[in-house]
């Protein structure tokens, strides 16, 4: 029936408070823009160093610097 509710167990209580919660949201947004950073970081260090012939150039390598999802 649409018009009653129940009450949540604790369990569902407790994993909608998480779920909602700001803070956890700002830390995992905070570790994905550092981890961004680092991976950008990486990558320009990568161009740097095939650009100036410290590294030389080949695929396997260029593929390793491509996130996967």
């Amino acid at each position: 029936m649409a018009g009653t509710h129940r009450q949540p167990t604790p369990e569902e209580s407790r994993r909608r408070r998480s779920a909602h919660d700001p803070e956890k949201a700002k830390r995992n947004l905070r570790r994905q823009y550092g981890l961004l950073g680092l991976w950008s970081a990486i990558t320009v260090g990568w161009i740097v160093a095939v650009a100036s012939n410290l590294l030389t150039f080949n695929w396997a390598n260029a593929t390793i610097m491509i996130p996967s999802t």
